[in-house]
């Protein structure tokens, strides 16, 4: 399929920069008056800069620069497509809401035994383009009428799904483990112990404490930092509005 795209495009308005360095401004160079940049297999190395993605996949202005040539400033105009048997990851941290909105997903989850490879397919597939390219054509005013709500198919989605699970680590542990109470307290050491034990049970990797500790004041407004007794009655650092579910702290509305 990816062949066929590319012939029906045209090699002059095609790019072929990888995922991990596509925001590269060498990279950025090669997409001046592109109209795909098709990728054929997915590195192992991570993206490390996830704002020039979402500027790139936002269609937003930025600037590209060939080796020892004049930096240019334009909006590029393409659309990314990175094809291989791995996902596509970026660099710690770098992994947000804003990345997984803009990735749409085709997951191929049937393998095709070697007995039954069709090795003609890319010709077949070209010879009939005309019929291709119309049925895609007949979808384009559904897709406009859905303000280009691209549907994606129950595996992606359960795979964006999982993703999102994967960065959401804390606000899922609050939520699962944490009750919050205008009475609740609990000390720092006490809910980030909680924590680790909470992703290692579920086969998470747990965020750092400093991290943690940040989402914690960012899940509920009413949640405030302050001293409150540990197990042996010393006050330590902790949180107020807080408490683990079934703690001493515990609090009910009532």
């Amino acid at each position: 399929m990816l062949d066929l795209l590319e012939a029906v495009l045209g090699d002059d308005l095609v790019s072929h920069e990888s995922f991990d360095r596509m925001g590269s401004e060498k990279a950025k160079a090669k997409y001046i008056g592109k109209k795909a940049n098709i990728s054929r297999e997915i590195s192992l190395k991570p993206n490390k800069d996830a704002e020039s993605f979402k500027s790139l996949i936002s269609n937003e202005r930025t600037t590209g620069e060939e080796k020892y040539e004049v930096q240019k400033s334009f909006i590029p105009k393409l659309f990314f497509i990175f094809a291989g048997n791995v996902d596509i990851e970026f660099a710690k941290d770098c992994l947000d809401d804003a990345v997984l909105d803009r990735l749409y997903y085709i997951i191929f989850d049937k393998e095709i035994p070697a007995e039954k490879l069709d090795l003609d397919l890319a010709k077949k597939l070209w010879d009939e383009r005309d019929i291709i390219f119309s049925m895609a054509l007949d979808r384009l005013k559904g897709l406009i009428e859905d303000r280009y709500d691209f549907r994606e198919g129950p595996a992606a989605v359960d795979h964006i799904k999982h993703r999102r699970y994967l960065i959401h680590t804390v606000e899922i542990f609050l939520t699962e483990r944490c009750i919050v109470s205008e009475a609740g307290k609990v000390s720092s050491t006490s809910l980030y112990e909680a924590y680790v034990v909470f992703c290692r049970a579920n086969a998470l990797t747990p965020e750092s404490d400093k991290s943690f500790y940040g989402k914690i004041m960012a899940f509920n407004p009413s949640i405030r930092r302050g001293r409150v007794p540990d197990i042996n009655g010393n006050l330590v650092r902790g949180f107020h509005g807080l408490a683990l579910i079934g703690s001493e702290h515990q609090a009910t509305d009532d």
